[in-house]
């Protein structure tokens, strides 16, 4: 009796859980007029789907679009014909999903695809599986387009990606470094950027001057990274005061400068020194000097006049020269030399008759 029991709670679990026309355990589509349901299915792999007809003329397959004709280009094609239903239901047929993925199907009869008799079979977890990706899954099943490219996202770092998804930590921000060599005497003159990126070789790292001694060099930098640095003038590699560097390992002392994550434009430093250069920040003075930090002398104002000695209006008093000079004997047309009022192809062959000659 027992026994019989047993086998008969087996025979009515089977008939539970297999209760559809295609007498096939799996997940049920209902298929009727212009329809299915449920419409989206989500399974596991290995699980099995059955569809069943319940009214009208209908199949499912998933080969190719109905409506714009494409192939379906899913993980695994399945199709089944069609065939007709009635309420109790007709097994239009069922397929097993082995291989993960989103898969699309529809009803090819007539126009039932296009009145929206079109399903979807989503076989396991989807998400990123590019392991490169910032958004990697480990356990999706199949990579369903979610992947995001890494990049820079901050809009004031010199490689900011515009399309980038998630920030991966590239940015780089420009850093200009500023140096004035004002009191080397070269006003003029180059500086060079020697760092521990380049080995403290400032050979390949000339720096541009930008006037009165100033001169500026850029370069990337990520939030956090840091920098040592000494500038290079006119005599070599600057000495670093002891207060504004930390030590090099040898006696001596680089500059230092931790980068924040932002673009920046150092402080002017004077070569050598911690601050600005001393200098004379009267902008009518010979000496003045805008990139330093007014406290040095001036040494005289500016006056503007002829400094040619020889002609007749030199002025003692003039500094620069304002291209004033006049000399007597001038002609009222220089360059006229045959004084036909023109300055013609004559005057240029009158001139090159005597060109090289030594005057008395």
């Amino acid at each position: 009796m027992k026994l019989s029991l047993l086998t008969l709670f087996f025979f009515l679990s089977l008939s539970l859980f297999a209760q559809n026309p295609c007498n096939i355990d799996g997940v049920v589509v209902d298929s009727f007029n212009f329809g299915y349901s449920p419409q989206v299915v989500t399974i596991e792999p290995g699980e099995t789907v059955v569809w069943v007809n319940i009214g009208g003329f209908h199949n499912a397959q998933g080969t190719f679009n109905s409506i714009t004709q494409e192939p379906y280009d899913n993980p695994e094609p399945f199709s089944f014909p069609a065939i007709s239903g009635n309420s109790s239901g007709v097994c239009i047929g069922a397929f097993t999903f082995t291989v993960p993925g989103v898969y699309n199907y529809d009803c090819s009869v007539g126009f039932h695809a296009i009145n929206g008799m079109v399903g979807q079979i989503i076989v396991g977890t989807g998400g990123c599986t590019d392991a490169l990706a910032p958004n990697f899954n480990p356990d999706a099943d199949f990579d369903d387009g979610s992947c995001l490219e890494g990049g820079c996202t901050d809009p004031f770092a010199a490689n900011f990606n515009p399309s980038a998804g998630e920030d991966d930590g590239s940015c780089l921000y420009e850093i200009t470094f500023r140096v004035d060599v004002y009191n080397q005497q070269n006003i003029s003159g180059f500086a060079r950027f020697a760092s521990d990126i380049n080995g403290f070789d400032g050979s390949q790292a000339l720096m541009t001057n930008v006037g009165y001694g100033l001169n500026e060099f850029t370069i990337l930098m990520n939030e956090g990274q840091t920098i040592e640095y000494r500038f290079e003038g006119s005599f070599g590699l600057e000495t670093v005061p002891a207060e504004c560097g930390v030590s090099d390992g040898t006696g001596g002392f680089n500059r230092s400068f931790t980068a924040s994550g932002a673009p920046e434009v150092l402080d002017i430093v004077c070569i050598d020194e911690c601050a600005a250069c001393q200098g004379c920040a009267d902008a009518f003075s010979l000496n003045f000097n805008p990139v330093s930090d007014g406290g040095g002398n001036c040494a005289g104002e500016i006056v503007y006049g002829c400094t040619y000695i020889d002609s007749e209006n030199y002025a003692l008093e003039a500094t620069i020269d304002d291209g004033s000079c006049t000399f007597s004997g001038q002609p009222a047309c220089p360059g006229d030399f045959n004084n036909d009022g023109i300055i013609a192809a004559g005057d240029l062959l009158g001139f090159l008759a005597v060109f090289g000659q030594t005057c008395d």
